[in-house]
């Protein structure tokens, strides 16, 4: 189709539908496609396959343009420069989302994305550079000039956070920030990030993007949810716009607070909604001695966490406590209520991670069916970097909630 400075445009027509057709039959003819590091290609920001144009019978035919970054290869740009990996990134993730609806969403991602070691995360015009790798040293600064030109930022902002050892602050790298905490844009709605210098968390998770458009997409009209480890209420915001009553649990009086404040910012009404302060665990016993049911149980913990019970230092963690985590949330359930339950821990492999969700749901004498998720599609994966977030939706069966918490060998 187009001779370029040292690359060729090629039109493919497949006939068939097999695994990766085009790219073998391309490697097999000694023109592997470019970045296609599994066939022989030459590295480059992307793999350089597109599919300009699909059409299925009685159906309108589909077509895609070019995208910049094949024509700025064309022209003789090195298929490995930082800018066009930049580019590259940009165009994979502005299809994803409206810009008028979202401006939050994850730009870079480690090697996939021609960076490695590094996320980045667009929160509106900032960049904030999450580094993976344990070197002392500075980004190359061709990556910081890149960054910032192509994404159009008005600043980038760094944290560490190596895989031993704790995360770092933030950092500003390049640019301006006239203040640390200021709002961004989600499925239309608005939430409050931070990032200030002795901050350890933006408050906000990308991750549970594709969670919470569930939740605004359903009709929760007079439902009860209960958002456990709630963080900064991010569920609760999405529940409570699809029309939910909520009530938000979390440990921490800040972000109790700074759930509020997104729920205001979002015209809700945070007064009528509750707010609980406490120990997940303990609250979910002391609301099944109450008698509470809701229709639905949110449950996002924490890999690890520590904090102060009335018996003194208290820890959690998601490997030993999530069969109790489970339990007690489910025991909560009215009939055919529905629980979700998440984790970041990556070497919590999915089936363990189900067989523990299993355990809880037979200690609280409840069944259910269970449906799986996972990352949304603007955080990449490989066949040797599986998704790190594994979600699962419980239907619980219809019948009513066991009366009394039973004996369990994982009870804390």
């Amino acid at each position: 189709m187009e001779r370029g400075a040292g690359w060729d445009l090629w039109e493919a027509r497949p006939r068939t539908g097999r695994t990766h057709q085009i790219r073998l039959h391309a490697a097999r003819l000694g023109a592997p496609i470019l970045g296609d590091g599994e066939y022989s290609g030459a590295p480059a920001a992307r793999l350089f396959l597109h599919a300009h144009s699909l059409e299925l019978p009685g159906r309108p035919r589909l077509e895609a343009p070019l995208p910049q970054a094949f024509r700025e290869v064309l022209a003789g740009r090195s298929p490995t420069d930082p800018g066009l990996a930049a580019l590259a990134a940009r165009e994979a993730r502005e299809l994803l989302f409206d810009s008028a609806e979202t401006n939050a969403y994850l730009w870079i991602d480690r090697e996939h994305d021609g960076f490695p070691g590094l996320r980045v995360e667009r929160l509106g015009d900032v960049g904030l550079l999450l580094r993976y790798d344990e070197s002392p040293s500075e980004l190359p600064r061709r990556w910081l000039d890149a960054l910032r030109r192509v994404g159009g930022l008005r600043a980038l902002v760094e944290q560490r956070r190596p895989r031993r050892g704790p995360r770092s602050g933030f950092r500003l790298l390049r640019g301006e920030l006239p203040a640390p905490r200021f709002w961004v844009r989600e499925h239309g709605l608005e939430y409050l990030v931070d990032l200030s210098p002795e901050g350890c968390s933006t408050g906000f998770f990308l991750d549970q993007r594709e969670t919470r458009r569930r939740l605004l997409g359903e009709d929760l009209s007079g439902r009860n949810v209960l958002n456990v480890f709630a963080h900064t209420g991010s569920l609760s915001v999405a529940a409570a716009c699809a029309g939910a009553r909520t009530v938000t649990l979390d440990l921490s009086r800040s972000y109790l607070d700074w759930a509020r404040e997104n729920m205001r910012r979002n015209a809700i009404d945070p007064g009528e909604h509750d707010f609980v302060h406490g120990d997940a665990l303990d609250w979910l016993r002391r609301f099944h001695k109450k008698g509470r049911r809701f229709d639905l149980v949110l449950c996002d913990p924490p890999s690890f966490a520590t904090g102060r019970g009335r018996r003194g230092k208290k820890t959690w963690s998601i490997e030993r406590d999530l069969p109790l985590l489970v339990e007690r949330a489910a025991r909560l359930l009215a009939p055919e209520g529905r629980l979700l339950v998440s984790t970041n821990l990556r070497r919590l492999r999915w089936e363990r991670f189900e067989e523990r969700i299993r355990a809880g749901l037979a200690a609280a004498d409840r069944t259910g069916a269970l449906e799986s998720d996972s990352l949304p599609l603007d955080f990449r994966s490989g066949p040797a970097d599986a998704p790190y977030l594994k979600l699962a939706w419980i239907r619980i069966d219809g019948r009513g909630p066991a009366l009394a918490l039973g004996r369990s060998a994982h009870r804390v």
